[in-house]
């Protein structure tokens, strides 16, 4: 896993840490590398946004970039061997090849529940924020889904709010991020390493800039294992996962001890010891999932002002004109906020009229003959259009 790349060899003893703001540099420029600085290690929307807009000044790319140009439909013109574009504005393109960097979760989810289009206040999707912000003040507020995006809306949203409630059907595993504010010599320990943890990167199994775990869990005493646990929970992010136990994925006795020690945590934050065992997955392991990285998510169930609702014992049976209504209760509200996630890997795909050779569709083909690509990059039958996090991509280049 740590083998040597070129005349640069990694080990752990010389890894540095990284920060998670080094997978969001690219490295095509070393002026953008040069000429910009982070300000802390988890780094918000905009600041993201402005980096992007940054690098594309730097690099002039704005005369080849089209915004608001939302691709409606390819076809594959046979006898040119060109592909047709079109977007939804009415614009038509023809290209040689075609590339779809649209990413594995683009194509917002939003559940399918009863009367969700008569609900009279705001409905949102975490995915689809509107540009300008929301004013959530002093407004009765309910967030259905746990996972990621709703880890870090929640703590975020709490303070304003008159009520929260939160609708959850499977609690998760949430580790702290830590997300610090970065210093002049942060900065440019990022500068100075970025292509150390760009190789570090390019040995860990994920594709993430971090060290090989302190060794297997049958290995080491409970003391140790401890210590191990302890350590990386501080230290926060995915170190917690990657960098714990080597057979943290194979080994069930790894899987529950490393869970069990997340749950402890819980019950040590939350006050309410019902709540507590609510946010406690007790039906899989850590690790089964994506695990969340989130800033005080177990502490905000704390305020007096935020409620948990678990509706896999008390699931949601409708939405009226102004309230979720479960099996038992509603709950009356203002605002409706859809952490549901995407319609992965897919999604973004089927969104597209993307129609190949014999004038059959992408979404045709793959509903006749299962979903088939090579590599997660080509399918058969689409000549020239190749996808960047398609269908089948290894999970390191998630990262």
């Amino acid at each position: 896993m740590w083998a040597e790349l070129g005349r640069t060899t990694v080990t752990p003893a010389s890894a540095p840490t990284a920060s998670r703001t080094t997978y969001y540099c690219l490295t095509l420029s070393r002026d953008v590398i040069d000429s910009w600085d982070w300000s802390e290690r988890y780094p918000t929307g905009p600041e993201v946004r402005a980096y992007l807009q940054h690098f594309a000044t730097r690099t002039h790319l704005h005369p080849n970039i089209r915004l608001g140009s939302e691709v409606s439909g390819m076809r594959w013109n046979e006898e040119e061997s060109v592909w047709d574009v079109r977007t939804r504005s009415g614009n038509r393109y023809r290209a040689r090849r075609v590339v779809s960097a649209m990413g594995l979760l683009s194509k917002a989810y939003l559940p399918a529940i009863a009367g969700i289009d008569s609900f009279k206040g705001a409905v949102l999707h975490t995915a689809a924020w509107p540009e300008g912000g929301v004013d959530l003040r002093g407004k009765r507020v309910g967030v259905i889904g746990v996972g990621s995006s709703a880890v870090q809306l929640i703590p975020r949203i709490a303070a304003d709010v008159e009520e929260l409630v939160v609708f959850q059907r499977t609690p998760n595993y949430v580790v702290s991020a830590n997300s610090e504010k970065l210093t002049e010599q942060d900065s440019a320990e990022i500068r100075n390493r970025l292509f150390d943890y760009h190789r570090m990167c390019q040995q860990h199994p994920f594709g993430v800039a971090m060290g090989p775990p302190r060794g297997r869990f049958e290995d080491l005493t409970a003391e140790e294992r401890n210590d191990v646990l302890e350590q990386h929970w501080s230290e926060g992010g995915f170190h917690f996962i990657s960098e714990t136990f080597a057979d943290l994925s194979t080994n069930d006795d790894a899987a529950w001890a490393t869970s069990d020690f997340v749950k402890a945590k819980i019950r040590a934050t939350v006050i309410d010891p019902a709540v507590a065992e609510l946010l406690s997955a007790q039906d899989y392991p850590i690790g089964a999932k994506r695990v969340s990285t989130g800033h005080r998510f177990y502490e905000t169930f704390n305020l007096p002002n935020v409620r948990l609702v678990d509706v896999r014992s008390n699931p949601i049976r409708a939405i009226d004109g102004a309230a979720i209504v479960l099996e038992s209760g509603r709950f009356d509200l203002d605002v409706i906020i859809c952490a549901t996630g995407f319609d992965a890997l897919t999604g973004s795909l089927d969104a597209i009229d993307i129609v190949g050779r014999g004038g059959e569709s992408l979404s045709q083909v793959w509903a006749r003959d299962g979903l088939r690509t090579f590599l997660g990059m080509t399918v058969g039958g689409f000549p020239n259009f190749f996808m960047m996090l398609g269908p089948h991509t290894p999970p390191a280049t998630w990262w």
